[in-house]
């Protein structure tokens, strides 16, 4: 069994522990041991995205609305992760230019199936870097705690893998535990 705040069976620490099950398949969710993706785009300009894939990932849904809708809560990460690649591999886009290709192609001795959390997730991993002690689930916004330490992530904007609409993104900042949309090009 998982608790949270110990190292994972992926080599990651864990942050969150599903004792609700609130993410039907899965127990917890495991935080990679390193940032592999600091300073890259959710999304790049190539044309084969979008549900004509002949428009920009960046300026159009990678599925649709009603299914981007579906990939903000617990549990939704992987498969939103999944759709981000798919959209991008048939643009021939390499995985090391964009947040979810990153995140997919990342390994440790132990796991390969790392994935960018969803709006949801992002904000459980919040709660745990800044030791706000809230209560765990997608109903507690991450706030509180404290900012200096961070239990190692940077006190800056992560990425989820959760769509707000053809040209944001959700993300999280860290440094105070705000949840916004961002342009996918930042």
């Amino acid at each position: 069994p998982c608790a949270v705040g110990v190292q994972g069976p992926g080599g990651g620490t864990i942050v969150y522990v599903d004792a609700t099950n609130e993410m039907p398949g899965y127990d917890y969710l495991e935080v990679a041991p390193a940032d592999a993706s600091t300073g890259v785009v959710w999304s790049t300009t190539t044309l084969k995205c979008g549900t004509a894939a002949g428009t920009s990932c960046q300026t159009s849904y990678l599925s649709d609305a009603g299914t981007a809708l579906g990939y903000i809560g617990l549990g939704t990460g992987r498969a939103a992760t999944a759709a981000i690649v798919a959209r991008h591999t048939a643009g021939s886009v390499a995985k090391t230019d964009y947040a979810a290709g990153v995140a997919d192609a990342y390994t440790t001795a132990t796991a390969s199936d790392w994935f960018l959390p969803s709006k949801d997730e992002l904000n459980e991993v919040c709660k745990y870097a800044r030791n706000t002690s809230q209560a765990a689930g997608a109903s507690t916004v991450c706030t509180g705690g404290s900012a200096p330490e961070l239990r190692g992530f940077a006190s800056g904007y992560y990425w989820s893998s959760s769509e707000y609409d053809t040209y944001l993104a959700w993300s999280q900042f860290f440094g105070s535990g705000f949840q916004g949309v961002y342009d996918k090009t930042v």
